[in-house]
């Protein structure tokens, strides 16, 4: 008993010293002298080394596989200290390692140790490598939340779990006011030329979908999300203006008209003096993107609410084939994205792509386009500088924010939501999918 008694008495001793050791170190690091950094970790893997040999010695919990995995450890370069953790006659090994030395300690262990064995440490989950955490602290819900979306981002696939398990994390959260402040705009304008070669006998935003234009559909769906945003703006082109006035005679509705077919960037802009002092967020979507749910567009705005940081928010969706493809750096941050048809970029394989609609501060976006259009604005050609000769919309204002990381984008989407119309045999695959979502989301209220 009298030895038990000693273990217990020496580790409150370490426990003292450890704690005196790490609030010197947070000092420290705080004044920047990593130097004594090194000196502390050897001072903590003293007291490490000498648990150890006080669980052995005076708690006798210690086993021969115990001991010949510490000789090993504590054998390796960059190892501080090593002692036995879990409740004894086996457990595990904690070791305390500079960061430069861990793949050589665990490529160590794993020749010495595991191999001889016939296992394989890391692959049987026996070799964990982990990293000071901020120890207890108030939990923010709002930073799990983050977490949980970044994780997703930071996949290579994501897996329907994944992505409904974050669709409950956006359900939950609350908007913020700043995001409360909503104007839908509807882009609605272009020429129609491919729909036109396909078949279609009406403007893409007028298509009948189950019984309904696109864009009707499109204005529906912003209504059930929003109870209080802004009337809709749509922008038109003269060769869409007097049809689609015509389609939403009985609709609530603003408008805005694009003099030219000058890229969806540049309809956006015919909006400026309408929007001009508008202190909340746009929500841009394609008049033509009659799949995307309400439940999609109140998600965005929730994202926002998580990322009130950002400029630029927009929902994604994985798929093969994507028509616009977002890109990402090592960290899983939006570097950039690029359009198959207008800009003749590369056909990927799978990839990330936006489903028509996002989520912008007014101000910011408004100074991006007002910033693209005088960057590429070409006076002789009154033509833009870009390879279409038109102004985009999003993947210039993506490009633009990503430079100063102000634009987030998360895959919560089905990716059926993704369906735009195009051409004439898009027309029956947005009634397709939009009968599959509402099926589900029957299932889902039912449940």
């Amino acid at each position: 008993m009298r030895l038990r008694a000693r273990h217990h008495l020496g580790e409150i001793r370490r426990v003292r010293v450890a704690t005196s050791i790490l609030s010197k170190l947070a000092e420290a690091q705080t004044k920047t002298y990593l130097n004594q950094i090194d000196t502390g970790m050897r001072e903590l893997g003293v007291l490490l080394d000498q648990s150890h040999e006080s669980l052995r010695d005076l708690y006798g919990v210690s086993t021969d596989e115990v001991e010949e995995l510490v000789s090993i450890v504590r054998d390796s370069p960059g190892v501080y200290g090593a002692r036995l953790m879990g409740g004894g006659f086996g457990g595990n090994v904690l070791a305390l390692i500079h960061e430069e030395h861990v793949d050589s300690v665990v490529d160590q262990v794993q020749a010495k140790y595991y191999e001889p064995q016939n296992r394989h440490g890391v692959i049987e989950g026996s070799v964990m490598i982990s990293t000071p955490g901020d120890g207890l602290a108030p939990i923010d819900v709002e930073d799990v939340f983050r977490k949980a979306i970044e994780n997703l981002n930071s996949a290579e696939v994501v897996n329907e779990t994944q992505r409904i398990t974050v669709n409950r994390i956006l359900d939950q959260v609350e908007p913020r006011d700043s995001v409360k402040q909503l104007w839908p705009i509807i882009v609605a304008a272009g020429k129609g030329t491919r729909s036109t070669a396909s078949g279609l006998t009406t403007p893409k935003p007028l298509a009948s979908i189950l019984g309904k234009a696109a864009l009707v559909r499109v204005i529906e769906n912003i209504q059930e999300a929003f109870d209080k945003a802004h009337t809709p703006l749509v922008i038109v082109s003269p060769e869409t203006e007097v049809a689609i006035r015509e389609g939403l005679a009985e609709e609530e509705v603003s408008f805005a008209v694009q003099p030219a077919a000058l890229g969806t960037g540049n309809a956006v802009l015919s909006a400026r003096e309408q929007l001009r002092g508008f202190e909340g967020y746009v929500l841009v979507i394609w008049g033509t993107q009659p799949v995307v749910q309400s439940l999609t567009m109140r998600r965005t705005v929730n994202l926002a609410s998580l990322y009130p940081t950002h400029d630029m928010i927009l929902p994604t969706v994985l798929k093969q084939r994507p028509y616009a493809p977002l890109t990402r750096d090592a960290d899983g941050r939006v570097m950039a994205a690029r359009e198959t048809h207008l800009e003749q970029a590369e056909q990927l394989t799978y990839g990330e792509s936006n489903v028509g609609m996002f989520l912008l501060k007014c101000d910011s976006m408004l100074k991006a386009l007002d910033d693209l259009h005088y960057q590429y604005w070409n006076e002789d050609s009154q033509r833009y500088d870009r390879s279409s000769g038109e102004l985009g919309f999003p993947n210039e204002l993506i490009s633009y924010f990503a430079k100063r990381q102000g634009v987030f984008a998360a895959p919560f989407a089905d990716a059926r939501e993704e369906q735009g119309i195009k051409t004439l045999a898009d027309v029956a695959l947005c009634e397709q999918f939009i009968t599959e979502l509402s099926q589900i989301n029957a299932r889902c209220d039912g449940d």
